[in-house]
């Protein structure tokens, strides 16, 4: 039996540019790149990875 008492609002995400863990749900941007969605803390690192996402995606 699984008993996660982990509610969807501590799930954290983190923001590949910064490294900041990022609520998905108050995420200042959100991107799809090459079938995967990436939250980001601000609206400069969501800037940042849509410049050069490979730089950012491993």
């Amino acid at each position: 039996m699984n008993n996660n008492n982990q509610s969807s609002e501590d799930v954290k995400v983190v923001d590949v540019v910064c490294g900041m863990e990022v609520d998905p749900s108050k995420a200042r941007g959100v991107e799809k790149y090459e079938g995967k969605t990436y939250c980001f803390c601000s609206d400069s690192c969501r800037e940042s990875f849509i410049e050069d996402p490979k730089r950012y995606v491993r």
